[in-house]
């Protein structure tokens, strides 16, 4: 009796553990282990930079590779410290040996910068707190600086603000800067640096090409508007050297009193567009006005410039 009741035990136990063993599945929800061997994908990512002497953004887009260590956020940031590839007509905003890291919360993703994020850039002069010029010139840098990464970033997709926070260099736990500090005040009041949303109004669409160009026309800065047209991309065509349109420039004497430019943008392809603006130009006899004057702009590696022609036939106005 005892042998057949311990003969049903081991039957028992024997049909409960092939039951729970038959049972065991791998869940489809379970985590896998990362196969690093695949290959991540490659994404296009527009990285913002400086333009010229201009208080504007120009996109560069680049190839990032996506990584199993790093967001792409972090991937994008680290490519923007390194500067852009097109230094012809882009230049870095980030001071070299800046480091970051970043952390989201909900729709903000938070930057803490290195401290060398506060330091000067080649070119600029380390005691420009004395200057006034070098001052401004540092401060406008800077706040280009903090908003290619708020435009960058918030272009992906993933996070609507960005909070720029500075690390000390006794400390990897970042601080608000001031607003002074990084060009967003006139005046240290004090107050810091609050999360930004994205800002277009900084980034060289047409309406600002145009803009600039002609407060460049005001100011005479003929070697900077040179730089900034467009001559066409044709071997066989001669381009105007910047001492010949510097010297007609000057002969024209023209004087812009005041313009304003058509928010209304006719783009003929991908690759043109047409501003139509309004100015008055001062002369010996009186001040003229000129109304739905059209600008033609062309898309030059990714950058909005303007077509030679367009700047000749202003400066004609002055003669």
């Amino acid at each position: 009796m005892k042998k057949r009741a311990l003969s049903l035990i081991f039957a028992l136990c024997a049909i409960f553990v092939l039951t729970g063993c038959k049972n065991i599945k791998t869940s489809e929800n379970a985590i896998q282990p990362i196969n690093r061997n695949i290959k991540t994908p490659t994404l296009g990512i527009p990285l913002y930079f400086g333009y010229k002497n201009q208080p504007y953004l120009c996109a560069e887009l680049r190839e990032i590779q996506q990584s199993y260590d790093a967001s792409i956020e972090q991937l994008v940031i680290n490519e923007l410290i390194k500067g852009p590839a097109n230094v012809s007509d882009l230049y870095p905003l980030i001071p070299t040996g800046t480091t970051a890291t970043v952390s989201g919360v909900s729709d903000t993703l938070f930057v803490t910068l290195s401290s060398e994020f506060l330091s000067v850039m080649p070119g600029e002069n380390k005691n420009y707190s004395s200057n006034e010029t070098d001052l401004a010139a540092v401060l406008g840098r800077r706040k280009l600086a903090v908003y290619s990464i708020v435009n960058t970033i918030t272009e992906i997709g993933n996070y609507s603000r960005v909070q720029i926070l500075i690390s000390s260099n006794q400390s990897s736990e970042g601080y608000r800067p001031k607003m002074y500090d990084v060009g967003f005040a006139s005046i240290d009041d004090g107050k810091f640096l609050d999360t930004l949303p994205r800002s277009p109004e900084i980034i060289l669409i047409p309406q600002n090409a145009v803009t600039g160009i002609l407060s460049l026309i005001q100011e005479k800065q003929w070697d900077n508007i040179y730089k900034c047209l467009y001559q066409g991309e044709s071997s066989s065509q001669a381009s105007v050297s910047a001492y010949e349109f510097e010297s007609y420039a000057n002969k024209s004497g023209i004087v812009i009193e005041d313009f304003s430019i058509n928010n209304n943008v006719t783009y003929n392809d991908n690759s043109t567009a047409i501003v139509n603006i309004n100015f008055t130009i001062r002369s010996n006899s009186g001040s003229t006005e000129y109304t739905q004057v059209p600008i033609k702009l062309v898309l030059s590696n990714n950058i909005w410039k303007i077509e030679y022609n367009s700047v000749i036939k202003i400066l004609e106005k002055g003669n």
